[in-house]
């Protein structure tokens, strides 16, 4: 693996200093990152099916195509963080993320039709699930590798911390600014009126 650790730079023979907890550079971009995978969750779903009126199941595969490229390409991504080192799979990662953003912004520009605008969306979300797949990857790599073997635990557990604490801002953040109109009278009328 190509990643290095502190202190050992230009002298071969030195022993490792490794840092006493991630570093929190790594665990902050590795957040960011994944806030980026869960802010669209809950809005691409909304615009496939109400605003391009597809169904449920397209619906379900724009979805799960990200994490489809995703699995498809860790492969790809273990074999970019030996040859390559973490930092650089974490950066090519997060290059192809803000790719897959961008499409997803093409895909909402008036005047494109409903086909092509699912396509680009599509487009988005491969980008995304090679990102995805790079970064994370990535950022895990190289934060076991600031920290070494015996502190590898720790090292993952802050990663998990960071990935599932994004998730869940992320879909919340949605929530939290648009209007619950729908979702609130829905449940006011299945309380108001017992189905027994």
């Amino acid at each position: 693996m190509s990643t290095k650790t502190i202190g050992t730079v230009g002298q071969a023979n030195a022993t490792p200093t490794y840092l006493a907890r991630p570093a929190l550079a790594v665990i902050s971009a590795l957040f960011c990152g994944y806030l980026a995978v869960g802010l669209p969750l809950p809005v691409i779903p909304l615009f496939v099916h109400e605003k391009l009126g597809f169904s449920n199941l397209i619906v379900g595969l724009v979805i799960g195509i990200q994490f489809l490229a995703a699995v498809l390409t860790r492969g790809y991504a273990g074999r970019v963080t030996d040859q390559q080192g973490g930092r650089r799979a974490a950066l090519q990662g997060a290059g192809f993320c803000a790719l897959g953003g961008l499409l997803y912004m093409i895909a909402a520009l008036p005047g494109i039709s409903s086909g092509v605008s699912l396509g680009v969306i599509v487009a988005g979300r491969l980008a995304a699930g090679l990102g995805e797949s790079q970064f994370v990857t990535g950022c895990v790599s190289w934060s076991i590798a600031s920290v070494g073997p015996q502190r590898a635990g720790m090292s993952m557990s802050w990663t998990g911390i960071a990935m599932f604490a994004a998730l869940a801002i992320g879909a919340l953040a949605y929530f939290n600014t648009t209007p619950m109109v729908a979702p609130a009278g829905s449940l006011r009328r299945s309380l108001a009126s017992p189905s027994y």
